[in-house]
């Protein structure tokens, strides 16, 4: 299943209305291929996001230096 295939199948899903296992039922489908083909796609889209930073340290003003590793 394509990342295209897959997004019209998410786009349908939401406006049936339906349950996951409903609607998986109603198009032939096992629910274990869905979340696969979910994992894949979702973990590939955040691999690909560039330019995106998150915020790390504390809450609390300190002088304390933050040191990152890359392994």
């Amino acid at each position: 299943m394509t990342k295209q295939e897959f997004d019209q199948l998410q786009n349908e899903l939401e406006m049936s209305g339906k349950t996951l296992k409903s609607f998986m039922v109603g198009k032939e489908l096992p629910i274990h291929q869905y979340y696969y083909w979910k994992k894949k796609y979702n973990t590939r889209d955040d691999l690909n996001q560039t330019g995106r930073f998150i915020r790390i340290g504390s809450l609390e003003q300190t002088n304390a230096a933050i040191r990152l590793e890359l392994v």
